[in-house]
């Protein structure tokens, strides 16, 4: 996936969540993780390991090497406070598919950056 970025008011945080949730469609459309478990998801997510669970589910892809070891500790750490949230216009209320629930927290990552 090539992400072509126009807009000089996108911030670079922000291109890596857009590309995150890029691939994680990608990954959808194959099928091969529709049976993702939420419940797993949950759990990388809220201990601040986020990147632990991608590195496993993207090990056979090489467009992560896009992102450094800053960025992954930076979506642990802000996928870690949106799996926390307890807030109601904060919470993610999706509960069914895992794959589902990365996206959302991807296109939140982004959304928080603007």
């Amino acid at each position: 996936m090539t992400l072509h970025i126009h807009d000089s008011d996108i911030s670079i945080n922000e291109t890596k969540y857009w590309l995150l949730l890029g691939q994680l469609i990608a990954l959808l459309d194959t099928g091969r993780f529709d049976e993702l478990n939420i419940e797993d998801v949950k759990l990388h997510a809220r201990g601040g390991a986020i990147s632990v669970l991608l590195g496993e589910v993207f090990q056979r892809t090489t467009a992560f090497n896009v992102f450094t070891e800053d960025d992954w500790k930076s979506f642990n750490e802000e996928i870690a406070r949106m799996a926390n949230a307890t807030d109601p216009p904060q919470k993610i209320t999706v509960t069914n598919r895992g794959i589902a629930l990365l996206m959302t927290w991807a296109l939140e990552g982004a959304r928080r950056q603007i």
